[in-house]
Parts: structure tokens; sequence; C-alpha cells
């Protein structure tokens, strides 16, 4: 039962996977730039909420079919009946506090979102509330 671990086909076979899984992440980054996150592998509408690119529902499952061509920012179809109030419940949400050192809580509280987009291969992020841009 002591058979010997052959390290170089262990090399090979964790350089493969990590091929493999490089290809699955560089494919899902592009395609959460356009793809809605509410579409299931179906083309169905799985939201809990109303959208402009739903369509009929199937009788199957009882979910929306989901119209989206995925060349459109799928963001600015969400329908909410006060888009204000929503986005300061968002932002009111966000917001994080910094425990200090002593492990009291700090007055100061920072903003936790930013807005990022893929340039060329790569990430930048801004801060939605002035800061450093930030680069992957």
């Amino acid at each position: 039962m002591s058979e010997r671990i052959d390290s170089e086909a262990v090399e090979r076979r964790r350089a493969r996977l990590t091929r493999i899984f490089a290809d699955i992440i560089d494919h899902a980054q592009v395609q959460c730039l356009s793809r809605c996150p509410y579409r299931d592998s179906r083309d169905l509408c799985t939201a809990k909420f109303g959208c402009r690119n739903q369509g009929p529902v199937d009788a199957g499952n009882g979910l929306s079919s989901c119209l989206c061509d995925g060349e459109l920012d799928y963001r600015g179809a969400w329908e909410v009946e006060d888009p204000d109030a929503v986005l300061a419940q968002w932002r009111a949400e966000t917001r994080t506090t910094v425990p200090s050192v002593e492990g009291t809580e700090n007055p100061k509280s920072r903003h936790a979102a930013t807005r990022c987009r893929g340039v060329r291969g790569a990430w930048r992020c801004n801060p939605l509330r002035g800061g450093p841009t930030l680069t992957k």
C-alpha cells in the first residue's frame, strides 16, 4: 500500500487544474459585465422584483423568461417604486464602522461602495465617495 508519489505527475496535474480554473475565472469576469445575475442557466429570471426584461412566465416552474440579450446594462432595468429611497437605503446599509485600536467603535465611518470596470484584462475601481483609485 505504500505507493511512491510521483511529484512531477502531481505538479503536472496541479498546473492543468490551475489552467482550467483560470479559464473559468476569465470567462466569468467577461460574462459578469453584461449578464444579469438573476438569469439562470435556463434563461429564466429568478429576481423577486419587477424587471422590464422579464418575458412570459414559464408554465413548468412559474418563473418569467429573461429577455435580456446581454448587450445592455441590465441594472437600469430594475423597477422599484421609489429609486431614491432604495438608493438611500443601500447607501445606509453599505456604511461600515471602523473599530478603534482599543476595541471601541470609531465614530468615523467609511463608504464601502466602489464602481469597478474592466480595462484590458484588469479592473479599475474608484470609490463612489472619493479616495484613491484601486487597480487589480
